[in-house]
C-alpha cells in the first residue's frame, strides 16, 4: 500500500514575516528539535522560557501560578515525551507529558487571555485508512504514546476551546549532534557502512521544522485556531524512500536494504496526511519535502568518512 500524492504543494520555500510583534511569548520545551527552532524565530526581548522544573513534575496549581505571574500574550508548548516504545511498557510519563502538562498550560493560557498553541501528531489517526488522513477523520491510536497524545489534544480544547493545535508528520532538521536529529543521525551511521536497513512498510510525511515554524507563526498572525495537520507537501514516503532520499541528497551511494523491523510498539504503517484545513483557509504555505530535505543536507558540514572503506 503506497497512499497517494497530496496536493496543494507549494512552489518554494515560504519565509512568513517576522515573528509576532509587541508580543509576549512564552515557551515550553525550549531545548527540543522544535523547541529550539521556535525559539530561533523568536526575538529574545519579546520571549520567556518556562522553567524546566516545572514540567518534570506537573504541579497544575504551580504551572498556572507561573504562567499568571508572567502573563504572556502567547504560550507555544513544544514540550512532548517522544518514547513510543517505552510508553507501551509504562505510560505514566507519557501521560504527564503528553497530556496532563498541556493541559494544566492550557488552563494557565486561558486564565490570562493568552492564545495556546501545542503541537500533536499525525500517527494519532492509527491504522484504518489507505490514503492521507484529514482534520475530520476520526482517530484511532494503535500505541500508547498516541492515546496519550489524543488524550492531551482532547485535555487542551476542553481547557482552553480557542487553542491551535498542530499534527505534526516526521519532523527533521536541526542542529547536528541533536539527539532527535533524523538525518544527521542517519549520516553518521553511513560512517564504514556497506548498506543501511530501513523499512519499506512504514509511510509518512517527512516534514522539515523550520518550515513548520514559519507555518505555525503565519497561522497565529491569521488568527486561526483550531486543529490542523501541518506537514510538508509531496509525495508520500515509506522510511526506506526517506532515507534513500538523505543519502542521494548527501552524494553518498550507499545501498538501503528493506527490513520490516519488529516493534513493541503497534506503530501505524499509514501517518500520512493532508493540509486539508490549511488548504482551505489559502494558508498552506508548505514545500515539497524533498527540497526542503536536499537544502537541508546542503547546509551541514561533512561528518568524513562517510563512504565505506574499500
Amino acid at each position: 500500500m503506497i497512499p497517494p500524492k497530496q496536493r496543494h504543494a507549494s512552489s518554494g520555500p515560504f519565509r512568513s514575516p517576522s515573528p509576532i510583534k509587541d508580543e509576549r511569548i512564552l515557551l515550553v520545551g525550549a531545548s527540543g528539535l522544535l523547541g529550539e527552532a521556535v525559539a530561533g524565530k523568536i526575538p529574545p526581548t519579546s520571549s520567556t522560557i518556562l522553567p524546566r522544573e516545572l514540567t518534570k513534575r506537573i504541579d497544575e496549581a504551580a504551572i498556572i501560578e507561573a504562567v499568571g505571574a508572567l502573563r504572556p500574550d502567547i504560550l507555544i508548548n513544544c514540550a512532548a515525551d517522544t518514547d513510543v516504545e517505552g510508553a507501551e511498557a509504562d505510560d505514566v510519563r507519557a501521560r504527564a507529558v503528553n497530556a496532563l502538562l498541556p493541559e494544566a498550560l492550557a488552563r494557565g493560557a486561558r486564565a490570562v487571555g493568552a492564545q495556546f498553541v501545542h503541537f500533536s501528531s499525525t500517527g494519532c489517526y492509527g491504522d484504518w485508512k489507505s490514503g492521507p488522513y484529514v482534520e475530520t477523520d476520526a482517530v484511532r491510536p494503535t500505541t500508547a504514546h498516541h492515546r496519550s497524545k489524543v488524550e492531551g489534544e482532547e485535555r487542551v480544547f476542553a481547557a482552553h476551546p480557542n487553542a491551535l493545535i498542530l499534527r505534526l508528520g516526521w519532523l527533521f532538521g536541526g542542529r547536528p549532534g541533536l539527539k532527535k536529529n533524523f538525518i544527521w543521525n542517519r549520516l553518521l551511521e553511513a560512517r564504514g557502512a556497506r548498506e543501511i536497513k530501513s523499512n519499506p512498510a512504514q509511510f509518512g510525511c517527512p516534514s522539515y521544522v523550520e518550515d513548520v515554524v514559519e507555518q505555525t507563526f503565519s497561522v497565529i498572525e491569521n488568527g486561526r485556531a483550531g486543529l490542523f495537520n501541518c506537514v510538508n507537501n509531496g509525495d508520500a514516503a515509506s522510511r526506506l524512500d526517506y532515507v534513500v532520499e538523505i543519502f542521494t541528497a548527501a552524494g553518498l551511494n550507499i545501498p538501503v536494504v528493506p527490513v520490516e523491523f519488529q516493534r513493541k510498539a503497534r506503530v501505524s504503517p499509514n501517518e500520512t496526511a493532508a493540509n486539508a484545513r490549511l488548504a482551505e483557509l489559502g494558508l498552506d504555505h508548505m514545500p515539497d519535502w524533498r527540497a526542503s530535505l536536499r537544502a537541508y543536507v546542503a547546509s551541514l558540514p561533512l561528518v568524513p568518512p562517510l563512504e565505506p572503506e574499500a
